[in-house]
């Protein structure tokens, strides 16, 4: 099972939070909650939600989300930022 952390800034100017599920996700837990920030941890049984989130920022620009993902039985990690256009993706070997 894959664990990933996911940071966002996710509060918008009315206030209202703005979170949302990948598909597959198990578990989610909220690690961190204040200000414009929250983090939160979930597993999935499939690999990490890089293509939904490349759709979710283009969809929120303003917004940053920063995914910390492992996959041990794969023998891989990385951490990946996306914001608006701009999508990196830093993934190494175990």
């Amino acid at each position: 099972m894959k664990s990933c952390k996911l940071v966002t800034i996710q509060r918008g100017t009315s206030g209202k939070r703005r979170t949302g599920a990948a598909s597959g996700e198990l578990g989610t837990t909220i690690l961190d909650e204040g200000g414009t920030c929250l983090i939160y941890e979930f597993y999935t049984a499939w690999s990490p939600p890089l293509e939904f989130l490349k759709k979710v920022a283009v969809q929120w620009p303003a917004l940053q989300f920063v995914l910390s993902y492992e996959e041990p039985g794969m023998a891989y990690k990385g951490l990946a930022k996306f914001q608006g256009e701009i999508h990196e993706d830093h993934c190494i070997s175990l």
